[in-house]
């Protein structure tokens, strides 16, 4: 489960775009919680999503977006 103010969050869906190689994130700082000074980028491959939670994207990342963990997707996404 994730957490809107834990390293797993709900993010908002203008910061997604479905590409031909995977989910393109850009995160700006404060989209997410452990988000305060800078922004995250990145792709996700397809082959890297875990099931759907719910009806929104979540992403869980380190301090700062050094790391990312993992990525869930909405349902009905590629």
């Amino acid at each position: 489960m994730t957490s809107p103010t834990g390293d797993c969050a709900p993010i908002d869906d203008r910061y997604v775009t479905e590409q031909p190689d995977g989910y393109h994130i850009n995160l700006p700082a404060g989209a997410h919680p452990r988000l305060k000074a800078h922004g995250y980028s990145g792709i996700v491959p397809y082959s890297d999503r875990r099931q759907p939670i719910d009806n929104s994207y979540h992403i869980c990342l380190s301090n700062e977006g050094a790391h990312r963990f993992c990525f869930f997707p909405k349902p009905g996404a590629v």
